[in-house]
């Protein structure tokens, strides 16, 4: 049985400051305004289809203490995450190229484009102190309220310095520069006093009363899950631990002649304590390889897998399966998460 094997892809604890200035003029207090102007309504900033090619990954840390707590009382942000990172899934996508776009009707405020699309994982925080925000755009809109999008892809920006755009207009590419360890973007809203608030609650803390800044039709997408599967596949051997480290994953094909068979999981969002179970199941329905495990730390992103060596001169050509299936314990009893695929050997 070949290993299983997991790696933690972000710095789940680095106090990020992916939200703050990428130029002086990102943080913007609005002299004179209301602290009741009216906030804008957003619509979903990432055009993809949500649960399938992208999903959020971090929500606004809305726990004033050094501990963190996203708006449900979750733990899928981290202490002081400033605003809501969607993430696409893998570095092959972000070379298909995502589209960001304005939130809201506003003019863009301030820009910057040419850093490279980097893991800070690798290079360290240091690389980018000062410009952890990476390739940005910050767009004005009424009122004083103001939105800002991070980690943009280098050369993708496609808007000016004073563009008037529409709620939906591209904006640039999803891209992993700046303080960033996966691609994605990372969409900061700050009200009138330059104050950052979570756009799902419209507070900077959790409220009861709050209510969400998100438009009807975004809100209807962007349902709350407490755990991501957000790639399942097969391949015919472990893959290397630099790559999983930089997330890229790939599938291989397999055949009767493959030297092993695994079966490989990518998830956002796992939690300390969650109990997960990975299996991968003949033609003939016998499990030819299982573990259960439990997840030890809260993590942003993280891997599995599990497989077999070939022990006979070939496989048995058939389907063969593999499942992956999370549970959690929560105040409101158990919750059980599960994928699995199927690949043929013919």
């Amino acid at each position: 049985m070949l290993p299983n094997n997991g790696i933690n892809s972000t710095a789940a604890r680095i106090r990020q400051v992916a939200g703050a200035l990428f130029m002086s003029v990102v943080l913007l207090v609005v002299v004179g305004r209301s602290a009741n102007a009216e906030p804008p309504i957003l619509s979903v900033p990432i055009a993809c289809e949500l649960g399938d090619d992208c999903w959020i990954v971090n929500y606004f840390d809305a726990d004033p203490s050094e501990s963190a707590s996203d708006y449900t009382g979750g733990s899928r942000t981290y202490d002081g995450h400033g605003g809501t990172d969607f993430a696409i899934r893998d570095l092959e996508a972000m070379a298909a190229g995502i589209k960001v776009l304005a939130a809201a009707p506003g003019v863009v405020k301030a820009l910057r484009d040419g850093m490279a699309d980097i893991n800070v994982a690798e290079t360290g925080r240091a690389a980018v102190t000062k410009r952890e925000c990476g390739n940005g755009v910050l767009i004005n809109h009424d009122d004083g309220w103001s939105t800002q999008y991070c980690h943009l892809r280098k050369g993708s920006v496609r808007v000016e310095q004073g563009q008037k755009v529409a709620a939906g207009d591209v904006l640039a590419l999803v891209g992993q520069s700046g303080l960033a360890e996966f691609p994605h973007v990372h969409l900061t809203v700050r009200n009138p006093q330059g104050q950052k608030v979570d756009p799902f609650t419209a507070r900077g803390q959790r409220q009861s009363d709050a209510t969400s800044l998100w438009n009807r039709s975004g809100l209807a997408k962007l349902a709350y899950q407490p755990t991501s599967i957000f790639a399942v596949g097969f391949r015919d051997g472990v893959p290397d631990s630099a790559l999983v480290k930089l997330g890229a994953i790939e599938n291989t094909p397999v055949s009767r002649t493959s030297p092993a068979l695994l079966f490989w999981v990518g998830m956002f969002g796992v939690r300390a304590g969650d109990r997960y179970r990975i299996t991968l199941s003949g033609p003939d329905g016998r499990t030819l390889a299982r573990t259960e495990k439990k997840f030890q730390k809260n993590q942003a992103r993280r891997f599995a897998w599990i497989g077999k060596r070939r022990e006979a001169s070939e496989w048995v050509p058939g389907r063969y399966l593999g499942r992956i299936t999370i549970d959690r314990t929560t105040d409101a009893g158990p919750q059980t998460i599960a994928r699995e695929q199927e690949v043929v050997i013919r």
